[in-house]
């Protein structure tokens, strides 16, 4: 247990971890990074199966960025992509943006800068999926995918990466969500 969790009171057993999704479906998850400073960042999407193994991954850099909700939806964007060219029918897409939830499940967002983004992927996952689910996660639930959208900051511009095996990079954190799943 870190001295964080000891000082406030949370047990390694109360940290919320990865969930295989259920058979017959596959698991996004996708990450967004953002730079205000440099007004850049990297995104990264992850299919997994009911067994948590890795499908596909894809992961690119975001030059003039507008802001952190841009890079969310642009990263569950290429996830939405993937998905439909894997030809996946039942999908669970994850997030640690809780704005990018609420923005996808209501229409509040159109107006906004990253509004047009929002409304078509709100368009693509209802008409692209037999079923489909969009939960908000901790990040703690989306570590590979956030460890890949750091790497998707270093790209190349213009470029995208996309693995279907895993990475070295997140090998262990794969194997960790597997492990703590069947717990």
């Amino acid at each position: 247990m870190s001295e964080w969790q000891e000082r406030n009171g949370v047990s390694a057993q109360s940290i919320q971890r990865w969930q295989r999704p259920g058979r017959e479906w596959m698991k996004v998850n996708s990450d967004g990074a953002f730079t205000e400073e440099r007004c850049e960042g990297g995104w990264s999407a992850v299919i997994r199966d009911a067994d948590g193994e890795f499908i596909l991954a894809e992961v690119g850099r975001l030059q003039h960025a507008l802001d952190a909700l841009q890079a969310e939806a642009y990263a569950c964007l290429a996830g939405v992509m993937m998905a439909i060219d894997q030809g996946i029918g039942r999908v669970i897409f994850e997030t640690d943006s809780l704005i990018l939830k609420q923005a996808l499940e209501n229409p509040t967002h159109r107006l906004s800068s990253s509004g047009g983004l929002i409304c078509e992927l709100q368009c693509l996952i209802s008409s692209s999926f037999i079923s489909y689910a969009i939960n908000f996660v901790p990040r703690s639930c989306n570590r590979v995918a956030h460890a890949l959208a750091a790497l998707g900051c270093k790209c190349p511009h213009g470029d995208k990466l996309q693995w279907e095996s895993t990475l070295t990079d997140v090998e262990d954190l794969v194997a960790s969500d597997i492990a703590e799943s069947l717990s």
